[in-house]
């Protein structure tokens, strides 16, 4: 896990997009899209249920969104 994969999931999150996060990120969609999909699996759960409106995070992805936005911070310190 790196952690420009923590970053890219929690700019997933907060905009509730690919392509929110990917702008956000500086990125593109593809890329953003891969990184998460490498980021599941290394994890073994899905961390975003992807919908015709966007992504909403599984309940998997909201218990690793408090700890990726802990991570985050303690590695902006």
């Amino acid at each position: 896990m790196r952690l420009s994969q923590i970053a890219d999931f929690i700019a997933v999150a907060e905009s509730g997009s690919i392509r929110g996060g990917a702008k956000a990120r500086g990125v593109s969609p593809p890329a953003l899209t891969k990184s998460i999909r490498l980021l599941e699996e290394e994890l073994h759960v899905p961390l975003l249920t992807r919908t015709t409106r966007g992504v909403v995070l599984s309940v998997f992805g909201q218990v690793f969104l408090k700890r990726a936005r802990l991570i985050a911070n303690e590695a902006r310190k």
